[in-house]
């Protein structure tokens, strides 16, 4: 493991780190404190959003972390799908860099968090893990590009003048509107002046 892979520096988006986590399962049940456990939707979520988010921190060595972007995974769930497919597919985690460490990470077994950039409030930072948890990999999220599609109606394409776009009206008009407003005045005192003198 590479202290590296431990610091999530400023700018980081988009990286998913992957812990082995060394904890019995009554314990790890305490972890994720679900209020909502009867609903069978809650109790197949993953993350740890209803956790303790102290307790979540502590775990890596922090103050605070956003338990909602970690998920607590027991491999032995996961059946015939294996940990490496669960990343891509549930993780959005980048199949070639997946590829790599296939073999390891489906011959894990147990417990184990995957963290995603997101879950860490304030950027840099350096986590310090508990004894019982072991960074595995650290893999990049396969997030699909913005793709515009063109305009459905033709009326709608082209480019703006300077006069359509707010605020820029042309010169001449302002001009033109200043020059007016001063003619108004100086009719209104010619009036008020009659008015005083006659």
């Amino acid at each position: 493991m590479m202290t590296d892979d431990l610091t999530i520096l400023r700018g980081e988006r988009h990286v998913l780190r992957v812990f082995a986590l060394d904890m019995d399962p009554e314990a790890a049940d305490r972890l994720r404190d679900r209020p909502e456990a009867a609903d069978p939707l809650v109790a197949a979520d993953p993350s740890l959003r209803h956790a303790d988010r102290a307790a979540v921190a502590a775990l890596f060595g922090l103050a605070d972390i956003d338990p909602a972007h970690v998920e607590l995974v027991d491999t032995r769930d996961l059946g015939g799908l294996g940990l490496a497919a669960y990343l891509t597919e549930a993780d959005a985690a980048a199949e070639d860099q997946i590829a790599a460490d296939r073999a390891r990470l489906d011959g894990l077994r147990g417990l184990v968090l995957t963290v995603a950039t997101a879950a860490f409030p304030a950027l840099p930072v350096t986590l310090r893990p508990d004894p019982r948890v072991a960074l595995i990999g650290r893999y990049a999220e396969d997030v699909p590009k913005v793709h515009f599609d063109p305009l459905p109606d033709g009326s709608a394409r082209g480019t703006l003048t300077n006069g359509g776009a707010p605020g820029n009206a042309p010169k001449g008009r302002s001009a033109v509107s200043t020059l007016g407003i001063v003619v108004l005045v100086i009719l209104v005192l010619a009036a008020v002046v009659k008015l005083v003198a006659g």
